[in-house]
């Protein structure tokens, strides 16, 4: 509540200097406290994120958030010996910070093999890995490492929806998939629109604009192709992941979590699927302000 008052009457400029000032204090506070090594790491990711042997398992992270004494590449290689040689690792791996529509009126072509990420740097570590696959999504494209990576990315521009039935989002449900964050709490949980996408017009927001983003992608072997797809409307910016959480799921489907200092995150994805399409035909959402969005009743 305190948060949301300082934002409506702080200007712009102010509240934003005022932010990152926190964000720095904290940081700060977080790099004097021990830091993680890579066996607790491990215990982490099996005992309190549930990560397991076979499992499709889609990661958020924020090395700089992590407070780690090992680097980045060997969180990638745990993670990947966490699922074995049946689990496959997923990251979001956009390449549009801004407005998509712009990026691709200006002439931008989303090459899959090339384009970097902007998702952080374990993501882009994933990326360059020889046997990565990305899908061609044109604004919400994901990584996928192991054996089921090919099966969990490869049709997600079939839909005009970006986590819809087809996207790896959603797939990793048939695997019984988990999503965790690794420095991130569940604000940056993206499975969360998936419900959205299932639900369609059953939705009680109007998430997206009218207008179908109509890009140019290229795959791995230097083809063109136009992808379509729904773009999010600004105004769903304004939502609250971590307050819809604690009041309406239960921890044991998808809870914030802090260790030592740090912010994790895990989510059951069907359990939790399941949930947000209970709470959204009660009027329940994500979104805390619908004056911005249009209702669809």
């Amino acid at each position: 509540m305190a948060k949301k008052l300082i934002r409506r009457f702080l200007p712009t400029r102010l509240y934003n200097l005022l932010r990152q000032s926190v964000r720095r204090r904290r940081q700060a506070r977080r790099r004097l406290a021990p830091k993680i090594s890579e066996a607790e790491f491990r215990e982490i990711l099996v005992s309190k994120l549930g990560v397991t042997r076979g499992r499709a398992v889609f990661v958020h992270s924020s090395m700089d958030w992590m407070n780690l004494d090992f680097p980045a590449h060997r969180v990638l290689l745990t993670l990947r010996e966490a699922v074995g040689t049946d689990g496959a690792v997923l990251f979001p791996c956009t390449h549009i910070l801004d407005d998509p529509r712009g990026y691709y009126a200006s002439g931008g072509v989303f090459d899959a093999g090339r384009t970097p990420t902007v998702s952080g740097l374990i993501p882009e570590l994933a990326r360059r890995q020889t046997d990565a696959v990305r899908s061609l999504h044109p604004t919400h494209s994901v990584v996928g490492l192991g054996k089921h990576a090919h099966e969990l990315v490869c049709d997600h521009t079939r839909s005009v929806r970006p986590f819809g039935p087809d996207s790896p989002y959603f797939r990793i449900l048939d695997l019984d998939g988990v999503i965790i964050g690794l420095g991130v709490s569940t604000e940056f949980l993206t499975f969360l629109h998936c419900v959205e996408d299932v639900m369609e017009e059953r939705f009680p927001v109007r998430t997206y604009d009218d207008e179908i983003l109509e890009a140019r992608v290229r795959d791995s072997d230097g083809c063109e192709h136009i992808a379509r797809t729904l773009v999010h409307a600004r105004g769903t910016r304004r939502r609250n992941a971590p307050r819809y959480m604690n009041l309406h799921v239960a921890p044991a489907i998808c809870g914030d979590l802090q260790i030592g200092g740090v912010p994790f995150f895990s989510a059951t994805a069907r359990s939790l699927l399941a949930r947000m399409e209970e709470l959204a035909n009660r009027g329940v959402t994500i979104y805390s302000c619908h004056s911005f969005l249009d209702r669809i009743r």
